[in-house]
């Protein structure tokens, strides 16, 4: 599964719909529009516009059924959800988004592997408007890319994704990045 919509369904099933359309960027597949609208129809509920959500849900259906004929995951249970949420809207008051099964495993943060998880954790910190935390997931990924999988910030990018026990890792990462953006800026234009 492409690591953006691994990381956009993982943050789905966490309950982060901006989150999980940040991570999707700009990836068009059916399954990506699946939980692109799934996710349209968790935020469009959380403010209470329940005609989006029926829409949303709706197209969410749509291409959940289009995905399934061309994707080797199992859609039955986010498709269902998204049919129940077309059906009553107020569905996602009730329950959360299941996740999404590839090759039999739950998509979900803890689950992801290094580059799904470093995506996820910076659309988060996006959706979440923290500049450090984001620029810290940010410079883990050019790290992991770079193939230093060992990298502070690598380290530091997965730990911050460990729900409660996350937030220390986290405040790490926002620090090292604060730090490496100074430097960073201290330096600019010394050398033109």
């Amino acid at each position: 599964m492409d690591e953006r919509v691994a990381a956009g369904a993982a943050l789905l099933a966490a309950g982060y719909p901006q989150a999980a359309r940040r991570a999707l960027g700009d990836t068009d597949d059916a399954l990506a529009r699946g939980v692109r609208s799934a996710a349209d129809a968790l935020d469009a509920a959380e403010r209470g516009a329940w005609a989006a959500v029926e829409e949303s849900a709706n197209e969410a259906v749509t291409a959940f059924e289009a995905a399934e004929r061309q994707e080797a995951v199992a859609l039955e249970t986010l498709a269902a959800f998204a049919a129940a949420v077309a059906a009553d809207p107020e569905t996602v008051e009730r329950r959360a988004p299941p996740a999404l099964r590839d090759g039999g495993e739950s998509v979900t943060l803890d689950a992801l592997d290094a580059d799904a998880a470093l995506r996820a954790g910076e659309a988060l910190a996006a959706a979440r408007d923290d500049d450090d935390l984001e620029a810290g997931f940010a410079y883990a990924r050019e790290d992991l890319d770079a193939g230093e999988s060992g990298s502070e910030f690598v380290r530091l990018g997965l730990d911050a994704l460990q729900g409660p026990a996350g937030k220390m890792p986290a405040e790490r990462l926002r620090q090292h990045a604060a730090r490496r953006r100074q430097r960073e800026a201290d330096v600019a234009g010394l050398f033109d």
